[in-house]
């Protein structure tokens, strides 16, 4: 038995190096931390805001907050088209491609998020009829629409050069962060509105943390 377990030693050794040596493993074991962390913070965003909002007001912000996911999917589409040439320039070691990428991406996607923006507002109290949520809410998710598109284009550069350290740091403080700041602009009386601020708070720093880790 003494030296049965000691032949584990070494094996234990040998899994620990192969581990250390597989940037591959570590960068996804690193990029699942983080999104089970942040995913651990998402669901405090909806227990808070249920918790604090009651029933009437939380069944606002549920409803405004799943229009505002569909709107996010292209949050998604934007960082799987960025990252694929990030990762080819990354790769060739061309650092000036890779900035001319991300320049020109970020305007075209500002641009673009105006744009969505201001279809949104003009839309603003027919989406509302439809929701049957009240103007001001959905209002106040205005700032996160006008974001999403150009917050994929950062993610999706990160993605691309292998950094999924910062990638984990920018979905946790996104979403601790709207977790966070909804619960104190509910308490302090915004209500549903201020829910929802926390929401595009919370984007807004996000797309701030990936800007510095660029």
């Amino acid at each position: 038995m003494v030296r049965g377990a000691d032949s584990l030693v070494p094996l234990a050794g040998r899994t620990a190096r192969r581990f250390s040596s597989n940037r591959l493993l570590r960068q996804n074991l690193t990029f699942l931390s983080g999104s089970l962390v942040a995913g651990f913070f998402s669901y405090a965003f909806q227990f808070l805001a249920g918790r604090l909002l009651g029933p009437k007001g939380y069944g606002v912000v549920a409803s405004a907050f799943a229009f505002y996911n569909i709107l996010a999917i292209s949050l998604l589409v934007v960082l799987t088209v960025t990252m694929r040439p990030a990762a080819a320039l990354y790769g060739a070691g061309n650092l000036a491609g890779l900035r001319y990428l991300f320049r020109r991406l970020t305007l075209l996607m500002l641009v673009s998020g105006a744009v969505v923006a201001v279809v949104y507002l003009v839309t603003l109290p027919a989406l509302a009829a439809f929701l049957r949520v009240p103007v001001p809410v959905l209002l106040s998710l205005s700032p996160a629409v006008a974001l999403t598109l150009v917050v994929g284009v950062n993610r999706g550069i990160l993605q691309g050069e292998g950094r999924f350290g910062w990638l984990s740091a920018v979905l946790t403080s996104e979403s601790a962060g709207r977790a966070a700041l909804a619960a104190v602009l509910v308490h302090v009386g915004f209500g549903s509105s201020g829910a929802l601020g926390g929401v595009s708070m919370a984007k807004g720093l996000a797309y701030l943390r990936g800007l510095v880790a660029l």
